[in-house]
């Protein structure tokens, strides 16, 4: 087909802003005008690839998080009636995984968002907290500079399993 790509994160380039689903199917998030953002999105947050569902249609399905580009060039990003504006696209890939975390946070009960940086090391998830600018983004990519996958900078989401379960 035309100006499409054979992958489901791929939209028609003709097409207007549309509908984008984002997250696990547990608890899908739904992004109106995510293509402002998609192509600095994974710098943010990689993992989950955005899956377009089709044109605009807001008496079908109401959005998450609404994306506006302005004359500008700026971005407005709004989620939960709360909306932030960014310089550009890259920084509103950056406020939009923030806000896809707090969406998922909030629909899952058992899971709770760190302010940290990691890594995979040996089969295993080195986490970095600490306070702002202690440099836990530095050393998480110092890490995925020496080889180490980067897992995940500044907004971690960790699932707590059941305490009295066994290991």
């Amino acid at each position: 087909m035309s100006g499409a790509r054979s992958s489901d994160s791929a939209r028609p380039r003709s097409a207007a802003a549309s509908l984008w689903r984002f997250g696990p199917e547990i608890a899908p998030i739904i992004v109106h005008n995510a293509e402002a953002v998609l192509a600095h999105l994974p710098l943010f947050l990689g993992g989950w690839p955005p899956r377009w569902i089709g044109a605009d249609d807001a008496a079908a399905v109401r959005p998450d998080i609404e994306i506006v580009e302005q004359p500008d060039g700026a971005v407005d990003v709004t989620a939960a009636g709360h909306r932030a504006t960014f310089a550009g696209a890259m920084d509103a890939a950056n406020g939009l995984a923030g806000a896809l975390i707090t969406a998922f946070i909030g629909r899952q009960p058992e899971t709770i968002c760190l302010h940290a940086g990691s890594a995979v090391i040996g089969g295993g998830l080195v986490v970095l907290i600490g306070g702002s600018h202690a440099g836990k983004s530095s050393v998480a990519l110092q890490l995925a500079a020496a080889g180490y996958r980067l897992f995940g900078d500044d907004r971690i989401a960790i699932y707590l399993a059941d305490a009295a379960a066994p290991l």
